[in-house]
């Protein structure tokens, strides 16, 4: 079924390719590679990341859309770890915010749509959130 839907065209702040750089918490350096491109259809955004966090790498894909019958936002990650898991994403005005169990990120976009601002934080086992990393993507 196709829903007469453009929520999901809110997407494409994201759509194109990014150097992201920052550092964890504890001073870790964070430098990455991110591109999102539509799928066909542009429903669904393809995300794919290489990253290197000190002496760790990590790559993956990630696939975001929109869910019009709930109305919202979402997303499902796959890493070379063979982690997956799922997002529900939060988005308004020009601040999105994806939440799964443990870990969340806020992301604010730059007016000129050319900066994404990331803050990344977990949650300790009492439930408490912490920084875990702050990065920048930058559009290239």
């Amino acid at each position: 079924m196709r829903f007469d839907n453009t929520s999901h065209k809110q997407l494409s702040v994201f759509a194109g390719n990014w150097k992201t750089t920052g550092q964890t918490a504890e001073g870790i350096m964070v430098e990455a590679t991110d591109s999102y491109e539509w799928l066909p259809g542009a429903w669904f955004l393809l995300h794919r990341w290489d990253a290197v966090m000190g002496e760790d790498k990590s790559s993956g894909i990630e696939i975001l859309g929109y869910d019009a019958e709930k109305q919202a936002f979402h997303s499902r990650f796959y890493d070379d770890q063979g982690n997956t898991d799922a997002y529900v994403i939060q988005h308004e005005e020009s601040t999105w915010k994806f939440e799964r169990p443990g870990e969340r990120s806020t992301v604010n976009v730059s007016d000129d749509g050319n900066t994404l601002t990331v803050l990344w934080e977990t949650a300790d086992e009492n439930g408490n959130w912490k920084i875990w990393m702050n990065v920048v993507l930058r559009r290239v």
